[in-house]
């Protein structure tokens, strides 16, 4: 285990006593763009679109973020019972309106029961850390049960993934469509979120020198859509990498318009949980 990764489980244990590495490999071995992607409806309970006991740990912790009629996707990085702390991109919370987390069937791991009342479940949150820059926040949501969270943070978070290496991206697109993806890391870039795009999407990426002061991110071959920011980007293994945050138009040689995925690094993400440790919002 990385020193990193121990100052990860020193500063949350305080909130949580949680984040216990598993060595259980999940998720797929290869990477291929959107070939390899799965698609889990939120709102059936049909069996063929839940997820499947293999995808507890990359799955089960996505839930929907929303902020007034902004909607995007979050990380359950840990829980105990009362409280849970979910990773999403800062620029879904910017906006006006109550900060709060839907929660489905699949999310406490019990669709298929007939249990009473009505679903989705939406729940009051707060964030305790951000880093806007980074396009990073860290939410807080007290009075549940344990949820269940991704079982384990790379121990190499705090080095960017090598060009090529095969990558899971997690969220729910359009505020409806939960799926997973693989992908390909296609380099890292230095960045700065000076604003929020018009479309509320992904940072505004300025060059290294303008806007603030830039930030390490993930570049993938897969771009991601709306409503996708704030899900978790995982290794072949299952282990978290980095956050969705946006995507990046780009111009090819010969004129044609492409796009690549813009994802927080884990150095990003190391940053924002340190902010636990001296954040007295945080609490104790």
């Amino acid at each position: 285990m990385g020193a990193r990764t121990r100052t990860i489980r020193a500063v949350i244990a305080p909130l949580l006593v949680v984040l216990v590495p598993w060595g259980m490999g999940v998720g797929p071995t290869g990477a291929s763009g959107q070939e390899a992607s799965r698609r889990f409806s939120a709102r059936s309970a049909t069996p063929s679109d839940l997820p499947r006991p293999i995808d507890d740990l990359t799955i089960r912790p996505t839930v929907m973020v929303r902020k007034g009629t902004a909607r995007g996707s979050g990380t359950i990085i840990g829980s105990t019972k009362g409280r849970s702390l979910i990773l999403t991109a800062a620029h879904v919370i910017d906006g006006p309106g109550e900060l709060q987390i839907e929660l489905h069937r699949y999310n406490l791991g019990i669709e298929g029961r007939k249990l009473g009342g009505n679903w989705p479940k939406v729940v009051p949150a707060r964030a305790v850390a951000a880093d806007p820059e980074a396009d990073v926040a860290v939410l807080l949501v007290e009075g549940l049960a344990k949820l269940p969270y991704v079982a384990s943070i790379d121990t190499g978070i705090d080095r960017p993934p090598t060009e090529g290496a095969a990558v899971v991206s997690v969220g729910i697109d359009h505020a409806s469509d939960l799926n997973s993806w693989e992908s390909r890391v296609r380099g890292t870039a230095w960045l700065s979120r000076t604003a929020a795009s018009p479309e509320g999407d992904g940072p505004d990426p300025g060059p290294r020198g303008k806007g603030g002061t830039p930030r390490l991110f993930l570049i993938t071959e897969h771009p991601p859509i709306k409503g996708r920011s704030g899900g978790g980007l995982f290794s072949s293994e299952g282990k978290l990498l980095g956050l969705c945050v946006g995507r990046i138009e780009i111009k090819q040689a010969g004129g044609e318009e492409a796009a690549i995925g813009l994802f927080a690094s884990g150095p990003s993400i190391l940053k924002v949980l340190e902010q636990l440790e001296t954040d007295d919002s945080a609490p104790k």
